[in-house]
């Protein structure tokens, strides 16, 4: 879900290994969430989860230089 308002602090949320980012749209992107009224939220999946990019390897060190670079380029 990107940003809305450059004004607003920003939230990444990632969901825990075994579920994905997706089945958190709806409460993030409830137009009444009090969360979403303060915040920015992009939601991400992991590497290998729901609609990320799929690889043949993914360790911790790899799935967390995939959400610094995220950081990076957003």
């Amino acid at each position: 879900m990107p940003s809305s308002s450059p004004d607003m602090p920003t939230m990444i949320w990632l969901p825990d290994l075994v579920e994905q980012a997706e089945n958190f749209e709806k409460f993030f992107g409830d137009s009444k969430s009090k969360v979403r009224k303060a915040r920015n939220i992009w939601l991400l999946n992991y590497r290998n989860q729901g609609s990320s990019d799929h690889h043949e390897s993914y360790d911790m060190k790899e799935m967390s230089d995939d959400i610094v670079r995220f950081m990076n380029e957003n």
